[in-house]
This record gives structure tokens, sequence and C-alpha cells, in this order.
């Protein structure tokens, strides 16, 4: 028997990025304490961070 597959919800586009050592265990543990998924937490610190941000030039500090 052939699974059906879950269509993707309109509007949502995927995205790969690359964690530092240990930020995913404690994105893991914020999930886990607040009994919600990772994905969860991140899309809500994204939205965070571009509410906070986004009509403000943002000071990146970038190596050289």
């Amino acid at each position: 028997m052939m699974r059906e597959r879950k269509r993707a919800k309109p509007n949502v586009e995927r995205l790969t990025i690359s964690l530092g050592n240990g930020q995913r265990k404690e994105l893991e543990t914020i999930a886990k304490v607040n009994h919600t998924s990772l994905a969860f937490v991140i899309r809500h610190a994204l939205n965070y961070f571009v509410s906070q941000h986004k009509d403000k030039q943002l000071h990146l500090n970038l190596p050289p």
C-alpha cells in the first residue's frame, strides 16, 4: 500500500541552514521544554527576529 504524500502548505518555502556547535541541541531543548517541534521554535525565532529588525539597519560583526 502506497502512502499518500502530504501536500506542502501554500506560500511556504524550505530553507537549509548550517548551525554552529551546540545550537541544534539548544533549540531542541527549547522545543522539548515547550512541548513543541524544533521547526516551530525556529520559525518563531525567525519571525521575532524579522519583526524586531525589518525596518532597521542590521549591524553584523562579519569576519574580515
